[in-house]
């Protein structure tokens, strides 16, 4: 298993434990949210009885419909919440590699791509290290993140926040799916 999948894979868990937590509260948060609109609708109950059942049954269900969309609508919010920092803790762990992972990482990418004259713009923090180990020429300006190879008028971007957020239409249905308790 490579470095990133080891990371992704103790992301995921983190993240689980994580979403277990936030899904409760929010559970709870909706149950006393249709509690107290139980307790609302008893007290209209009282007034409405003069008025007719029918009236009275429609103002329960569409109170007990808006405090369950209210819950959902928490539910929701706690899971979009969970998988932006299953994202944001991604991106860290990928800013923390440790110089021998960035390094592979840059060499797997190097390896795919067919260069001519390519320049190599990496971190500040990693510049010696890369530079003790590649052969390929560095550029004197840095990356915030990740890394990026110019190779005449073609710029390969490997910014790490780029490459997530490009992943993440794909990666977004998996995660929501295992926060629904899905494989």
């Amino acid at each position: 298993m490579s470095n990133i999948e080891t990371l992704l894979a103790e992301i995921e868990a983190k993240a689980k434990q994580e979403e277990l937590s936030i899904i409760d509260a929010a559970k709870k948060e909706a149950e006393a949210i249709v509690q107290r609109a139980e307790l609302d609708v008893a007290r209209e109950e009282e007034l409405l009885q003069r008025r007719g059942e029918s009236e009275r049954q429609s103002l329960y269900e569409r109170t007990i419909s808006s405090a369950q969309l209210k819950g959902r609508d928490s539910v929701l919010k706690a899971r979009e919440a969970t998988i932006d920092e299953v994202f944001r803790l991604a991106l860290e762990k990928l800013n923390a590699l440790s110089d021998e992972a960035y390094l592979e990482v840059i060499e797997s990418t190097v390896a795919k791509l067919e260069l001519k004259d390519p320049l190599l713009y990496v971190r500040a923090d990693k510049r010696d290290f890369v530079s003790a180990h590649m052969t390929m020429k560095l550029a004197e300006e840095t990356v915030k993140s990740g890394f990026s190879i110019a190779d005449g008028a073609v710029v390969y971007n490997n910014d790490f926040g780029t490459l997530l957020e490009s992943l993440r239409p794909d990666i977004e249905p998996k995660l929501y799916k295992k926060l629904r308790g899905g494989e």
